[in-house]
């Protein structure tokens, strides 16, 4: 009997000081954010794509075509409103404890959030596609431009939200399963941001792979 009471207690005393340790490691953390007291991450999540579109604007205002030019703005409204949600929901789950990570695992309900966000902006590349019958070769070239960066800025967003879903917890699978969240794998560049190059033929003739026929004797 005095050997489980001695087990137990051992376990005990392991749990307490594991949750002094993270407290402490936490404390640390904080108090180096409370001296600056500024978000961890920084500027915009979509500044590039929010550049593109506003530059496509600009293009638009000589082409006197209102109802377009009053879609590209519904799509920066957008963007800049998911811009605002995607940056606060980050934040927040960077600033999460550790030991409440430790314990509840990251922060699910931000983490729907940030997804959320990230598909109604993927619909925005259909809106842009089909914009382009509408356009000039010009401003099809600007809305390639947006859309290119748009996926870039997404990769880098969903790799923000994978990093900050990493990491054990003890109740992270019931977290999880209340908030109704769902693990994706880690994102992978799309091709449509990535330029791609097309070798060009070459000009020096090629050897046939017919036979020769040679003079007998």
């Amino acid at each position: 009997m005095k050997k489980y009471l001695y087990i137990v207690f051992a376990i005990f005393l392991l749990v307490v000081f594991t949750g002094i340790t993270l407290a402490k490691s936490d404390k640390s953390e904080n108090s180096e954010d409370e001296n600056s007291n500024k978000p961890i991450y920084v500027g915009r999540q979509l500044e590039n794509t929010i550049r593109n579109t506003e530059r496509l604007q600009e293009r638009l205002l000589d082409t006197n075509n209102e109802d377009v030019e009053a879609e590209v703005e519904d799509i920066k409204d957008e963007q800049v409103d998911a811009d605002t949600e995607i940056d606060n929901s980050l934040n927040d789950m960077k600033a999460r404890p550790s030991i409440v990570k430790f314990i509840m695992g990251p922060d699910y309900k931000n983490a729907g959030q940030v997804r959320s966000q990230i598909v109604q902006l993927r619909n925005q590349i259909e809106k842009l596609t089909r914009l382009k019958d509408k356009l000039s070769t010009t401003n099809v070239a600007t809305i390639d431009e947006t859309i290119a960066s748009l996926n870039s800025d997404l990769y880098d967003i969903e790799l923000k939200l994978s990093e900050q879903l990493k990491g054990f917890s003890l109740l992270g699978w019931l977290s999880k399963l209340l908030a109704n969240f769902t693990v994706v794998a880690t994102p992978t560049p799309t091709g449509s941001s990535v330029p791609t190059v097309v070798p060009s033929p070459s000009a020096s003739p090629e050897a046939s792979s017919s036979p020769v026929p040679t003079e007998t004797p």
